[in-house]
């Protein structure tokens, strides 16, 4: 597929911002591999130290999603919509599903 720029850094901004920031970040990660990503997620089922590292990943990731939801439920929210992208992007590249 064609390269997409992939956003980096924090989350940050109104929930708009970050709506935006994340659907940027899912389309860079539909059109282009995520090599590095991947590869510590197939790492993390037999190295500890890969297994913390992504945990460690996605709780930042679940905890700048949950800064921008503005409801009572943010981290819910924010552990539902972490879940949905990664399980998309490990479908896509892993799984070959289209």
């Amino acid at each position: 597929m064609g390269s997409a720029r992939r956003p980096s850094g924090p989350l940050a901004g109104e929930p708009e911002q970050v709506v935006e920031e994340m659907l940027d970040r899912l389309a860079a990660s539909m059109a282009d591999e995520p090599v590095e990503s991947l590869a510590v997620l197939r790492s993390m089922l037999t190295h500890p130290g890969a297994s913390d590292a992504a945990s460690e990943g996605a709780a930042r990731y679940r905890a700048q999603l949950a800064e921008a939801i503005p409801a009572a439920d943010s981290g819910v929210r924010a552990a539902l919509i972490s879940a949905v992208m990664i399980g998309v992007v490990l479908g896509r590249h892993l799984l070959k599903l289209e």
